[in-house]
């Protein structure tokens, strides 16, 4: 219970001048938050016109002037990476290591992969270690039909020394395929 001596209509029209009175202070606090972000991105907005002022001036002496050893260094570089790219775009018969490793992770199910190495000797020929841990044998067994199946034609070894265990079988594998 409240205890003035204001009657409850003077006590209203105190109430209401007090919350206009708090929302008037909370619309300056936020109008002050407003100028001072406004005045501290200011600084940076010049910096950043007097950059791209620079920038067009250096572009323009260069147009001008047509520096030659920095117009020819361009030049020779984007030779250079062309013929890098042409070098490189020769179609090769060995598919990319990425594609081999995601085929090859694809077909793994249950099997956990802890290393897998992938080799090219030859522009023709593709050799890929695999090591890692099988559950059983008949996991093991499956997952190397499953590599068999990707590489008709290519040969997957599985050293019967792997088989020795029948749980948690670490095991490496080699898979050789060669291209015509």
């Amino acid at each position: 219970m409240q205890h003035t001596l204001l009657p409850p209509r003077e006590r209203a029209n105190l109430r209401r001048e007090y919350r206009i009175r708090v929302v008037i202070i909370f619309c300056f606090l936020l109008s002050l938050a407003g100028l001072i972000g406004a005045a501290t991105l200011f600084p940076s907005f010049i910096f950043a016109l007097n950059e791209e002022r620079d920038q067009i001036a250096l572009l323009e002496s260069l147009k001008e002037h047509k520096d030659e050893s920095g117009v020819t260094a361009l030049e020779l570089d984007f030779q250079r990476d062309n013929a890098l790219i042409n070098a490189l775009s020769v179609t090769s018969k060995v598919p990319r290591s990425s594609v081999t490793i995601q085929s090859i992770v694809g077909v793994r199910k249950e099997v956990k992969l802890t290393s897998l190495s992938v080799d090219s000797p030859t522009p023709e020929s593709l050799i890929v270690i695999i090591q890692g841990i099988a559950p059983n044998r008949d996991t093991l067994l499956a997952f190397k039909t499953r590599l068999e199946e990707l590489v008709p034609g290519g040969g997957v070894e599985l050293p019967v020394s792997d088989l020795a265990k029948s749980k948690d079988l670490q095991f490496s594998m080699r898979i050789t395929q060669t291209f015509k």
